[in-house]
């Protein structure tokens, strides 16, 4: 059989035999087939990237150019995107360049399928997102080993990017960058297309960037007040066979050094040459600080290099944040008078926000609900609700410009997360990644997208179609979902002023409302309110409702709690109005919503959301008075001049205010501090946390300082949960100790290396539902612990030398205050010997 021409790349010819049934047999057929993949060369871009040379020196330019050909020719006007990554992280994920002609001519096996890839389309891409955190530091100042220049402080995992390269009639473009301060080998990507659709790809070359004496630091990335730490670095020389180097240490007055601060040691050529200088943190402000190492050669005083990084600083027990708020009669005020007592013991800041508005102590459980730690789906969609519903309230907080670009921020990359994590049926999973659907979360998400996109923010394409197309089928039963998911699905449905008919679902979920719950109740007579139908009904919901709330656990399916449950029918009442709910009710009901609220920051985010949701349904068109403008000293004033704000004092500095109005005035103060007993003990709230170490490399180093660890052992941490009772999404979070580091056997060459021990049989291990492995911390979540003893364990090696500060591990339920655990701290000793 001939082949045609016009076959796409990677087209498959499939050949079938078939063979009939006879005359006397009921139709019959039998296939048979043979793929025969076609190939298109005019189709297939080859593109080879050329360096003027393949090693380079810090600062220096890289030269290169690119030529494309096809079957032989040069390929004139080819739009090339060329960049040049860190190869260690490439290699760290097993990353090799995918074949370009097959994604843009997938196979298409007995279908026809129609590929988009604008939902991945990035309108404007941040500088600082393509480099690596952490690792740019300021301005120097301090005395130098003589001759040495050009400190580096550039480190980039991305040395350049250009996307809007055109090759000449030649075939070729030239490209060029300066190479940062990274000792490392760069590769080079390069892909290209043309407008006749022609594509292809290279990452073959690579660049090393590199110095004759180069002095490379081995530092933690990070270090806690208290911490005696080893200052490493490693001297290399390529310019002779033996020499003698000169390495000196700087560091600032928040880093001690605890000995020399120079040292010289004999270097051979290509081998490392280790300087060690011992330091301890002492700065309660916690304040980054800065290190410097300068080498020198002694045979060559022009052969230098310096490198310069600043490591944050973090406590050395748990942060912990806490506020008190209350009235006041103008015109002065004393921050420190109405201070905790445990606060003008303990290290930290503080921030004091003062208001016209009687109602301030109460919406501050909107940033609460905008600064939620916790990376589900439930606690994204509920800052995109509180954002977008909540605008009015946000005009309260005098930081908001402050604080609004990183809302904003936070809020597209949730709805990107929606996107990225949609399953094919249109439903949310809890956790991003996840493969089971949770109804009430994919109702919740389409809620807060309708809302965000309501408010100006820009939805992924046909996120709002999906989700609303997963909603529907909830609420008309398609897809398995609890009363209650039905009842949500309905309220969120209609809660868009362009809903379709749901006369016919509303009307069974009616007839079927002892099913339900009374949260139920309360969602489902506000969904007929909003369509303006069954009014009776509506009357007979609210009159069902109107009982004393019972106890009730916290149900993981429908998120529910008693504070919850009030906040929902107090809602209802207020949006329906019915004849019952009299002014004196409405008074009481909103009097009774702000006294919860006043434990803003110990209520769960659903919580938060429903009672700011009844009480801003409550206020009415109550305007409180403007701020006086002498008030000394100058604040930050809210954008509708009603509050005002003294933001990060420290604890110990006194904050007298004077010139506010005559009048009633309200207060709310919010600390984050550490106290100064820097050891803690375990603490007890329904849960019981162990934290257990085992080195695996040699049992007999423990971490004490009469048995340290060893650089480079691996370890074994194990959490031991103890509760009485079924907890459901558990949040661990253990703030590291400086030396170590947690290692992810899910990354391809970490996996070749390190791999976690088989459990012990004996242990009950808890099932993980979620993780994030940070820097500083490791988190780990658990949708279900049981009544009774489990086990979950993280592995991580010894990275750094020193005497290290470990806090308490702490856990707690995500959505009930009354539990929580802590472990005692402890600390974590590392040796290099």
């Amino acid at each position: 059989m001939p082949i045609k021409k016009d076959y796409a790349p990677n087209a498959t010819v499939s050949i079938y035999l078939v063979k009939p049934g006879g005359d006397k047999e009921l139709p019959r057929e039998r296939f048979a087939y043979s793929d025969i993949e076609v190939r298109r060369p005019d189709r297939e871009l080859k593109i080879e990237p050329r360096l003027a040379n393949a090693i380079a020196k810090p600062g220096e330019t890289v030269r290169g150019d690119v030529s494309v050909t096809s079957e032989n020719k040069p390929v004139p006007d080819v739009d090339l995107l060329v960049f040049a990554v860190d190869d260690a992280v490439l290699t760290l994920g097993d990353w090799k360049l995918p074949a370009i002609g097959a994604r843009f001519y997938p196979r298409n096996p007995f279908s026809i399928r129609t590929y988009e890839a604008l939902h991945g389309y990035i309108d404007d891409l941040a500088k600082l997102s393509l480099t690596q955190k952490g690792f740019t530091i300021g301005d120097g100042g301090e005395e130098a080993v003589s001759n040495t220049k050009n400190v580096r402080k550039e480190f980039r995992t991305l040395a350049f990017w250009q996307g809007s390269l055109k090759t000449g009639t030649d075939g070729k473009v030239t490209f060029e960058f300066t190479a940062p301060d990274n000792l490392t080998t760069y590769r080079i990507v390069a892909l290209g297309q043309t407008k006749a659709n022609q594509f292809g790809g290279d990452a073959t070359q690579t660049v090393k960037v590199s110095k004759p004496l180069l002095i490379d630091p081995a530092l933690p990335r990070f270090l806690r007040d208290g911490d005696e730490v080893e200052l490493r670095a490693v001297a290399r020389e390529n310019f002779t066979d033996n020499d003698e180097i000169t390495v000196r240490c700087v560091t600032d007055a928040n880093l001690k050094l605890l000995g020399v601060d120079s040292a010289t040691q004999p270097g051979h050529r290509d081998a490392p040459t280790v300087f060690r200088f011992k330091a301890k943190v002492a700065d309660v402000n916690l304040t980054p600080t800065k290190i410097r190492f300068e080498a020198v050669s002694k045979s060559n005083n022009k052969m230098t290099d310096a490198v310069e990084i600043t490591l944050p600083v973090q406590s050395p027990t748990i942060v912990r944040k806490e506020s008190v708020a209350g009235s006041f009669k103008g015109p002065q005020f004393d921050a420190r008078g109405v201070m905790l007592e445990a606060w003008k013991h303990g290290r930290g800041q503080f921030s004091t926000t003062i208001s016209t508005s009687p109602w301030l102590p109460e919406i501050m459980g909107l940033p609460v609900i905008l600064q939620y730690p916790h990376g589900c789906f439930e606690q994204i969609s509920t800052k995109l609700l509180g954002y977008s519903l909540l605008a009015n309230l946000l005009e309260y907080l005098p930081d908001l410009q402050e604080r609004d670009v990183e809302y904003r921020a936070t809020l597209e990359r949730g709805m990107k997360q929606y996107a990225d994590s949609l399953l094919s049926d249109g439903m949310l999973p809890y956790w991003p990644g996840g493969d089971t659907g949770n109804g009430f979360v994919t109702c919740q998400a389409l809620w807060s997208v309708n809302e965000a996109v309501n408010a100006g923010f820009e939805a992924p394409a046909e996120l709002q179609e999906k989700l609303s197309g997963a909603v529907n089928k909830i609420l008309k039963g398609q897809i398995p979902a609890s009363r209650f998911e039905k009842c949500f699905a309905l309220f969120v449905l209609t809660q868009s002023e362009s809903h379709d008919d749901f006369r016919n679902e509303s009307q069974e979920l009616y007839l079927h409302r002892n099913e339900g719950t009374d949260e139920a109740r309360a969602l489902l007579a506000i969904g007929l309110h909003q369509q303006n139908i069954m009014a009776r009904e509506q009357q007979q919901l609210l009159r069902e409702i109107d009982t004393p709330i019972k106890e009730r656990a916290f149900n993981p399916a429908t998120f529910t709690s008693m504070t919850r449950a009030e906040a929902m029918r107090a809602f209802a009442f207020n949006v329906i109005s019915p004849p019952s709910w009299t002014k004196q009710r409405k008074q009481q009901a909103r009097e009774r919503m702000a006294k919860l609220m006043d434990a803003a920051g110990s209520l769960s985010t659903q919580e938060n959301l429903w009672l700011l949701l009844a009480f801003k349904s409550m206020l009415g068109t109550e305007v409180a008075p403007a701020l006086s403008n002498t008030i000394q000293p100058p604040g930050a004033l809210s954008k509708n001049s009603r509050s005002i704000a003294w933001l990060d004092h420290e604890l110990e500095s006194d904050l007298a205010i004077k010139g506010l109005n005559q009048g009633a005035l309200t207060f709310l103060l919010q600390a984050e501090y550490s106290t100064n007993e820097v050891d803690t003990d375990r603490v007890d709230r329904g849960f019981r946390i162990e934290r257990v170490v085992k080195n695996l490399t040699d049992p007999n180093r423990v971490g004490t300082s009469e048995a340290p660890f060893k650089l480079g052992d691996q370890l074994l941490i194990t959490y031991r949960l103890n509760t009485r009772k079924l907890q459901n999404f558990v949040a661990l979070e253990d703030a590291l100790p400086a030396g170590l580091e947690v290692v992810n056997p899910n990354l391809a060459l970490v996996a070749k290396f390190f791999q976690l021990p088989p459990a012990d049989p004996q242990d009950r291990v808890l099932g993980l539902s979620y993780s994030e492995m940070r820097d500083r911390s490791a988190l780990l979540y658990f949708d279900t612990v049981d009544p009774g003893s489990g086990t979950y364990s993280i592995l991580a090696r010894a990275t750094a030398a020193g005497m290290f500060r470990w806090p308490a591990t702490q856990v707690a339920p995500m959505y009930d205050s009354r539990f929580s655990g802590l472990s005692p701290s402890s600390l974590c000793v590392i040796s290099v010997d």
